[in-house]
């Protein structure tokens, strides 16, 4: 009977062992501010009573809480300032795929999906800063991978000491919020002006989830999009796969849902990728104790093709900087301040020239660049860039896709003549080639993708062709001359042992003068006429 009662209590105490609760805190940052929220409190006297916020945590700043485990507290880092009960105060709760927030999303649309887990109508918020605000869930909440999204909702009815202030961390995209002088509603958008763009630091108090046995559910893999651009990151996550201690994730990939193979370091509830070609993602779950796997549904996800992912650039003014030509190799085209592109063009903002013939550009040849700068009102100074897309993949912002950055600012009228050299690792065959001019006199605030006040941006498409197996030699220079004798020596740029020299007068047409073979390098050109130039 002793030993009997003795496995009990070791039995239970594994099993208190499995539900003693962890915190994960995110944000270290010890800058304060009330704007950011858990919720709106700028003075004793204010009458902004009201206030709404969002905040996205990802699967990577998650990594430490075991999918399956059940989030029983949420607390906030107060820096100063209390409220006297009674107030409204309510949490929701997310899992989802997201990894950033939309601003302008409605409540109603945030709400909508998630769970309340805490709604206290006689909340007072009575802790004195530095110390955490908590909140016990009146609901656990399971965690099931991927990115969790935390809703709060207020109204301030008791009587504030003072601004409430709560230390933040800057996380661009991670949070929304609104505050007001009266109820919102689920139509009420959310906004990153002012109340956005900062989380306050939290910390989440979950239990570990039970130790898994036997064959895992592997679930059913899903993505937040269906279709990608290339080299583009998306999320892969699974639904309704099974939870517990114990459970490991292996992701693989295939392209044509059959032969699939693993992902490198994939070993989380859900993937984050990119991808050039259609493919296939499913999920190997494993429960470690048995030893027994379970594989996820698949998903596919396709590929759009590079031509229908470039952003989109134009000038939100319709006067003052404008491009009137552009010029590289075959390539030379005018507008005016009454003309412009097809498509989607807008007049003296975006023009779209992809319909022009594109000129031939091989890999590692070097092309002369034109763009002339006018304006259709006042005269200011002005920058431009130049941005072609060398791997097609629907992006101007990968290493050397910039050809060309005004130096220093220009005012008004000018011509840039410019230089650049194709790199042999361009992909062949027809991409896209932005230019675009801005009133500015700083060349970073001009950017691929976006909007701007004044100026144009004008696309093109180029065609890459494979590197030439002689290419154009290059740096002809003077080495000596006689009289009636000229040497001359240039870079050699391939294999070639033989090249063709045209010579004529000063100013003659290239074609129309006198030509002639040569075997070295340099080489000298006889019978010329005295006292001639050349």
């Amino acid at each position: 009977m002793r030993i009997h009662y003795y496995l009990i209590a070791i039995l239970s105490m594994l099993t208190s062992f499995d539900t003693i609760a962890q915190s994960l805190t995110i944000g270290t940052s010890t800058t304060a501010n009330y704007f950011y929220g858990p919720y709106y409190r700028s003075s004793a006297t204010s009458t902004i009573n009201y206030s709404k916020y969002a905040y996205l945590y990802t699967s990577d700043e998650l990594a430490t809480i075991p999918v399956g485990s059940t989030i029983t507290m949420i607390e906030w880092q107060k820096a100063a300032g209390t409220i006297t009960a009674p107030n409204q105060f309510q949490i929701y709760l997310e899992n989802n795929a997201a990894t950033a927030l939309t601003a302008g999303t409605t409540w109603g649309s945030f709400t909508s999906t998630a769970t309340n887990v805490y709604n206290n109508a006689a909340q007072g918020f009575t802790v004195t800063g530095p110390g955490w605000e908590g909140f016990t869930l009146s609901t656990g909440f399971v965690y099931t991978g991927g990115s969790l999204e935390v809703l709060t909702d207020f109204f301030r009815q008791g009587t504030a000491s003072g601004a409430n202030n709560y230390y933040f961390t800057n996380t661009p995209g991670k949070a929304l919020g609104w505050a007001a002088t009266t109820a919102g509603s689920n139509a009420t958008p959310l906004a990153t002006t002012t109340y956005g763009n900062n989380r306050p630091n939290i910390r989440i108090t979950y239990t570990l989830p039970p130790t898994c046995n036997g064959t895992p559910d592997g679930g059913i893999a899903v993505s937040t999009t269906p279709s990608i651009c290339p080299d583009v990151n998306f999320v892969v996550q699974l639904n309704n796969a099974s939870q517990g201690d114990g459970i490991t994730y292996q992701w693989q990939v295939s392209t044509n849902g059959t032969t699939y193979n693993n992902i490198s370091g994939a070993t989380a509830p859900s993937l984050t990728t990119s991808q050039d070609i259609d493919s296939y993602y499913q999920c190997v779950v494993t429960c470690g104790p048995s030893g027994f796997s379970g594989t996820s549904t698949p998903v596919q996800v396709t590929t759009n093709p590079f031509m229908q992912c470039y952003c989109t650039s134009t000038a939100t003014n319709f006067a003052n900087e404008e491009i009137f030509n552009v010029t590289v190799g075959s390539l030379n085209n005018t507008s005016t301040c009454g003309t412009t592109g097809t498509g989607s063009s807008t007049l003296n903002a975006y023009s779209d020239f992809t319909s022009v013939a594109a000129p031939n550009l091989a890999a590692t040849a070097t092309y002369s660049l034109g763009v002339t700068v006018g304006t259709c009102g006042t005269i200011n100074n002005n920058m431009s860039k130049v941005f072609i897309d060398y791997n097609q993949n629907g992006l101007f912002t990968d290493a050397g896709e910039l050809v060309y950055v005004s130096p220093a600012p220009v005012v008004g009228v000018n011509t840039i003549n410019a230089a650049f050299v194709v790199p042999a690792s361009a992909v062949v065959g027809l991409t896209r080639m932005r230019v675009i001019n801005m009133q500015t006199i700083s060349a970073a605030t001009i950017n691929p993708c976006g909007t701007y006040a004044f100026g144009e941006t004008e696309d093109y498409m180029v065609n890459i062709t494979p590197a030439p197996t002689c290419p154009q030699p290059t740096n002809l220079t003077f080495v000596d001359a006689t009289n009636t004798t000229a040497t001359l020596q240039w870079t050699t740029n391939g294999s070639e042992t033989q090249w063709e020299i045209e010579y004529g007068p000063t100013g003659f047409t290239p074609g129309t003068g006198t030509g002639v073979l040569v075997n070295s390098n340099p080489a000298s050109i006889n019978g010329l006429t005295s006292n001639s130039f050349y």
